[in-house]
């Protein structure tokens, strides 16, 4: 029985071709600072776990490329060890990152070969299989995939990626985690070693702001309040509507009266959770500032093009007669995909010209699912 892996930097999504489902699993070993266990995959993430802050985590990850073997290896033996027995898996249908290096690629079918004994393997650019389950009946399509390490713009001809025309954004979930730890750090608490904390912070209080320049200039105006001349100020209910509309109130974990972290309802009174209150972060700009890298990389000083832009170059290096039909099927697939928003401030910068699909993380497994059905089929 085949069975289909998307080989993510942040997270593994795989299952066998019958499967309705795949099954998650954390691309990652961790070990507690004063422990001798090893955690790997899904233990990284269990509630039963004292404290979260205290793993030291390794990926075998590094850049979006697989650098590590021995780290994978360990993965990938507790991947099977999660959905069933080894021995049923006839072939392997996995995803590769494009251009990625001969040596690395080799180390992965080294391994799959020599630790696992499987000997049909089929490595497959993810953006082909986003490309075959969501684009639908149309030949061609511009793939979008936002994900842990990177974002990569790529168009697809009948199935087969234009590798002249891809390019890649070196902005991914990872960065955006260690941003939100550094604006988080510098303005209210220490969480620089509290990764998972923050990670999980930023996928429930991020967003993408839809016009960047109004709200930067209405937060600028909430923050100068205090300081104006009683003239100046807003109103009560005008300083309440931009309160209401920034401001984000998250709980930290101690893993004594708090065993995760959670997003504070806006109408939760500071009486309600004045027990709270050393656990409690305030976040107003942090929340659209973060995922504004993916739109404008520069605030940070990485010299290059956002996501709009680089589809729009991504487009330009394609032939002249494919362009209007790849702006009218652009797919967007990967874990950052997900900030609220993000569909419309994409559209909005694009133009009315460019029809977008947004699909799920996984939706390079279900893609992977199509090949491997097809193959069993033969």
């Amino acid at each position: 029985m085949w069975f289909v892996i998307d080989n993510g930097g942040g997270s593994i999504k795989c299952g066998f071709v019958e499967s309705p489902d795949c099954i998650e699993i954390p691309n990652c070993i961790a070990k507690p600072r004063k422990d001798v266990r090893t955690l790997v995959g899904v233990q990284t993430e269990s509630d039963d776990l004292v404290n979260h802050s205290d793993l030291v985590y390794t990926r075998p990850h590094e850049r979006g490329y697989l650098t590590n073997i021995a780290v994978e290896t360990d993965v990938w033996d507790h991947m099977f060890e999660q959905v069933g027995y080894l021995g049923s898996v006839s072939g392997i249908i996995v995803t590769s990152p494009p251009f990625n290096p001969v040596d690395l690629a080799a180390a992965l079918d080294q391994m799959i070969t020599d630790h696992f004994n499987l000997y049909k393997l089929r490595k497959v650019n993810p953006a082909a299989l986003v490309a075959r389950y969501a684009s639908g009946k149309s030949r061609f399509c511009l793939v979008v995939d936002s994900g842990f390490s990177f974002t990569h713009v790529t168009p697809v001809f009948d199935g087969v990626c234009y590798e002249r025309g891809i390019r890649r954004i070196d902005v991914g979930g990872k960065l955006l985690t260690n941003y939100l730890k550094e604006l988080v750090s510098f303005g209210e608490v220490n969480v620089m070693d509290d990764t998972y904390v923050v990670d999980c912070m930023k996928k429930r209080c991020c967003y993408v702001s839809t016009d960047i320049k109004k709200d930067l200039h209405d937060l600028g105006l909430m923050k100068r309040q205090p300081y104006l001349k009683r003239q100046e100020r807003l109103t009560m209910a005008q300083r309440q509507e931009l309160d209401t509309r920034f401001t984000r109130r998250y709980v930290l974990p101690d893993y004594q009266k708090v065993k995760k972290g959670y997003l504070l309802d806006p109408d939760t009174s500071y009486a309600e959770v004045e027990h709270l209150k050393d656990l409690i972060v305030t976040l107003s700009g942090e929340c659209f500032l973060v995922p504004e890298l993916l739109f404008n990389p520069s605030d940070l000083g990485i010299a290059q093009a956002g996501i709009p832009e680089v589809i729009e170059q991504v487009i330009a290096a394609c032939p002249l007669e494919t362009r209007h039909l790849l702006r009218s099927n652009v797919v967007v697939t990967g874990g950052n995909s997900l900030f609220p928003n993000f569909e419309s401030r994409l559209s909005n910068d694009l133009g009315p010209e460019y029809i977008i699909t947004m699909c799920g993380p996984d939706t390079a497994w279900k893609g992977g699912k199509q090949v491997a059905a097809q193959l069993s089929s033969h």
